[in-house]
Formats: C-alpha cells, structure tokens, sequence
C-alpha cells in the first residue's frame, strides 16, 4: 500500500530545512510567538500592578493626613479645655466678660467637633477604600507572579532553542533559498514519490507530482524567508530583555505580520494536499482517463494558483502600509469562488435529472473545500488583524440570487421530468405499433413478392440521386411509389430497424459521454458496447442474406422472361452493390 504523497512531501522538506531536528527555525518561531505574547502580558499585568500600588500609596496618604488632622484636634481641644478652665479660676472678672468668654469657648468647642466629626467620616470612607485596594494589590500581585513565571519559563524555552539551532543548518537553509538551480532537490523528491507508488497499478501522474513538488518548494522557500526573518528578530528581542530596553510594540507587529504570512502560506499547503489526495481519487477509469482528468486538474490548479497570489499579494501590501481600494477591486475576486460553487449546483443538478442510484461526488469537490479556506483565511487575516471591511468589494444579495436560481432549477427540471414521462409513454405506444407493422410487412412479403419485376427501369435510373441520398430519403420513396411493391415494404422494415439502431448508437454515445463526465468507466461498459456490436453486425447480416434472397427471386424471374440483363442488388437505404 502506498503512503499518501504529501506525507513524503512533508517529510522531505521536514530533513530539508531540519524541522525534522529539536531545535529549529520552526519551533524557534512559534518561541518567538509565544515569548512576546507573554512578554506583552507580564508588561501589562506589571503596569496594573504598579498603577494599584499607586493607588493604594496614595488611600494610605490620605488616612495618614486624616490622622495628622485627628491629632491637630484633640491638642485643639485640650487647649480649649485649659482655657475653660482658667476661666473658672479668674474671680476677679465681672460676669458679663466671664458669660462672653464661657459662650466663646462653647462655640470653639462646638466647631472643633464638628470638624472631628468630619475627619471620622473621612477616615472611615478611606480605610474602606484602603481595604479595596488592599485586595486588587494583592490579586493583581498573584496574577502578576503567575504571568512572570510563565513568562521567565518561555523565556527559558526560547534561549535554550535558540542557542541550540545548528548554524550549519542556518547556512544551508540560506543557501537553499539564494540558489536557483533546485533541479536536484526536485529529482531527489520525485524519485521518493515514484518509488512510493512503485507498486500501483494505475502509475501516479508525473505532471501532479511536478506541479505539486514545485508548488511546495515554493511555498516552503518563502515560509524559510520568513522564519529567518524571526530568527534574527529573536536575537533582538533577547538582546532587549537582557538590556531592559524592550521595544514590545515593534515585535507585536513582527508577531502580527509574519503570523498573517504563515498562515496564508500554510492554507495554501492544504490546498496542495487536496490536489495530491485528489490525484489517487481518480485512478478507478485506468491510465488514460486518469491522465486525462489530471490534466485538467492541473490547468485548474494554474487558474486557482492565479487568484491566490493575488490575494497574498494584498496582504504585502497591507504589511507594508501601501494597500489601496483600487488594489482590493483588482486583486480580490470573491466571484470566482462563487462561480465555482455554481459549476458545483448545476453538476448536481444535471446528476438528479439522470436519476442515478447512489451518491456521486463533483470532480472539482477538493478545488472548492481547498479554495474556501483560503478565501477565509484571508479573509480572517485582513479583517481582524488589519481591520479590512472586505463587504464592499463583494457582491450584493448573493444568497437571495442563488436561492432564486434553485427554485427555478427545481421549476424547471419538474416540468422536464413531466415532459420525459409524457415522451416515454409516446414512444412506448410508438413501439407497439411498429412492431405491429412489422409483422404485416412481413406478411406482405410472404404474399406479394411476385410483383417485384415489373418495375425494373424505375431501378435503373435510382443512381441519378445519390448524390442527395441524406437529404431526399423521404422524397425518393414517393417517386418510385410503383416501384417494386414488396420491396418497398421490406426496405421500410429494414429503414425502420435501421432507425432504431442508429437510435441505439446515439443513446449508447451519450451514455458514453455521461460516463466520461461522470468518471465512472467500467469494465462491463466494454463488454456491453461488444455485445451491441455483434448484435448490429447481426442484423446486418441478417439484412444481407434477405436482400440476397430477393435478389435471386429477381434473377428467376427474369430468366423466366427471357431477359439477359439482371436486377441490380439493393443494399441497405436503396444503394446498389
């Protein structure tokens, strides 16, 4: 059994650029990822933490100032107090300074309670604060803690990998992407997919797998360019943390566009893998149909190939700030996937008129799931992570036209089927009455054959229409009305089995022509079409000894009348032998 060919795709590419190994450049990405994503996270949590700290220094100020004021008071008071009390020892004081000075006193006192009445409210709407805050430090602090021991263990991760990477790995993933002669890569990689399927009956086909080997080294040379790229924005980042000097929104947008690159790039990869899977789908019609289907799909693969670089293309120019209205109107065809999905409706639509039994599957199926998920992976791409409204570049109420189109299709295809019926039940009558004029043609044979001479000049001038045999068949058997009685009969019988047989020859071309399009080629359709022809040649035959029994019935006759010159023989549809 064969292993399926984008595994040996993967695998090769996987020793080529050393993915195969521990440490890296992939997993060194996914570090680097992983690294700011936390890195970011521990930032945030830290400026959270110092903000409520913050806070909290501040409610703490304020009940220390609360508690300044308290003290203020109360040594207030107290000197109120000894004044009261000097006042009670002042006997030489007329009593209306004394009742003055006792009622100012009171009013002293009075006000500075309500002022300690005050601080106490104070105070205690700040202790409630205080202890608020107190627990937000707290949580935030053990967030804090969380977040920077997940942070200094992928910190661990990414250093430990990255110092780890082979730098002669390095070297010859940059030599492999600077180096244009790839044919040896190329070769390498064919000969492991050919001695994969060395055992295959229907041979893999070699334009698949060149297309599919070319379009993965591609695809795998611009994901090395990018993973480089993170390489040596890893050193950077390294270099920041150590320094404290870290420029994390720089690195967010590394993160962002080189995650957007990737993804796009590795959707594409499904796709091919779809084409692959695709290829060993389509063997069961033998060599030659299956070279036939997959040149085709090769052509579509070109097509698709077309709209895909232009939506990666977009998405450069939205890295690079430079994508435009015009570019999106010209680059992205969201109809084109549509137009595919409407081959998909009416290929469905032509299977349920023929009433086949069982499920058929659409030949392009693994164009459309490949090419749907590129067309929402890039739509993910450039709306969230560039903030794209792609609405305006697709087109209005596409659902409601295509639910549209279905009704009618269903419309259409009832009254089709109305009319087949109606057809069948005509030609079934047709049938029984042409089997009934067969049987008193031949009847009429039997009885009338003696009258067959009479008419022999009419016979020899029939060659003067031959050239417009096609055109005027029917108008030659109303001339020559006369002309041999019984013949006539017996050449509309033969007319009529000629009919059907030319019938039976167009249906057996258009079953044919189904089973091409539907990619069902069987066995038993060989030894039917046989059996069709050896029935033809069969009645051919059958035909021939008839017309050479009227022949001799001429012959006698003739020599029965004493003429030298003989009958010309009649073939099929009146030409002479």
């Amino acid at each position: 059994m064969y292993e399926r060919n984008a595994i040996v795709i993967d695998r090769y590419i996987s020793i080529l650029f050393g993915y195969d190994k521990r440490n890296n450049i992939k997993s060194n990405a996914n570090n680097y990822f992983e690294l700011v994503g936390i890195l970011e996270k521990y930032q945030v949590a830290s400026e959270i933490e110092n903000n409520i700290m913050a806070e909290y220094e501040k409610t703490a100020n304020q009940i220390r100032n609360i508690q300044r004021k308290q003290d203020e008071y109360d040594r207030k008071t107290e000197k109120i107090c000894e004044k009261r009390k000097e006042l009670f020892e002042k006997l030489d004081e007329d009593d209306i300074t004394l009742k003055k000075e006792f009622e100012k006193i009171e009013l002293d006192l009075e006000n500075n309670e309500i002022s300690i009445k005050e601080n106490a409210e104070r105070f205690i709407e700040e202790i409630k604060e205080f202890n608020e805050k107190s627990e937000i430090r707290n949580k935030c602090g053990r967030e804090r803690r969380i977040i920077e021991n997940d942070y200094q263990k992928i910190l661990d991760i990414t250093v430990e990998n990255y110092k780890n990477i082979l730098k002669e790995k390095l070297k010859e993933i940059k030599g492999f992407i600077k180096n244009e002669d790839k044919e040896y890569i190329k070769e390498q990689m064919k000969t492991n997919i050919l001695k994969n399927g060395s055992k295959e009956k229907v041979p893999f086909d070699s334009n698949v797998i060149n297309r599919a080997i070319d379009t993965s080294l591609y695809i795998e040379e611009k994901k090395g360019e990018i993973l480089l790229s993170i390489y040596e924005k890893t050193t950077k980042l390294l270099d920041e943390i150590k320094n404290d000097s870290v420029k994390i929104e720089k690195h967010k947008k590394q993160v962002k566009d080189s995650k957007s690159k990737l993804d796009f790039l590795n959707v594409i990869t499904d796709y091919i893998i779809l084409f692959l899977d695709n290829e060993r789908m389509n063997t069961i019609g033998g060599e030659f149909e299956h070279q036939k289907v997959m040149n085709e799909a090769c052509e579509n693969m070109q097509k698709d190939l077309v709209e895909i670089q232009n939506m990666y293309s977009l998405i450069i120019k939205e890295i690079n700030g430079k994508a435009t209205k015009k570019a999106y109107k010209e680059l992205y065809n969201i109809e084109y996937l549509n137009q595919l999905k409407e081959e998909e409706k009416r290929f469905e639509k032509d299977i349920s008129k023929l009433r086949m039994v069982g499920a058929v599957i659409y030949p392009g199926y693994w164009r459309i799931e490949g090419m749907e998920k590129i067309y929402e992976t890039f739509k993910q791409i450039i709306t969230e992570a560039y903030g794209v409204d792609l609405s305006e570049y697709e087109p209005l109420d596409i659902t409601f036209d295509v639910n549209k189109k279905i009704l009618d299709s269903e419309k259409d295809e009832i009254e089709i089927n109305e009319k087949n019926d109606s057809i069948d039940e005509e030609n079934t009558n047709k049938d029984d009455l042409i089997e009934e004029e067969k049987e008193d043609n031949k009847i009429t044979l039997k009885f009338d054959i003696s009258n067959e001479g009479e008419k022999e000049d009419d016979e020899f001038h029939w060659d003067e229409d031959d050239e417009n045999e096609e055109l005027n068949f029917d108008n030659k058997s109303e001339k020559n009305d006369d002309y041999y009685d019984d013949d006539d009969d017996d050449e509309n019988e033969i007319e009529e089995e000629s009919i059907q047989i030319n019938n039976k020859e167009e249906d057996d071309e258009m079953d044919k022509e189904i089973d091409e399009i539907l990619g069902i080629f069987d066995s038993d359709y060989e030894e039917e079409e046989k059996e069709e022809e050896n029935h033809i040649l069969q009645i051919e035959e059958d035909e021939e000894e008839l017309d050479d029994d009227i022949f001799e019935k001429d012959e006698k006759d003739n020599q029965s009348k004493g003429k030298d010159q003989k009958p010309k023989r009649k073939s099929l549809f009146g030409r002479r032998k």
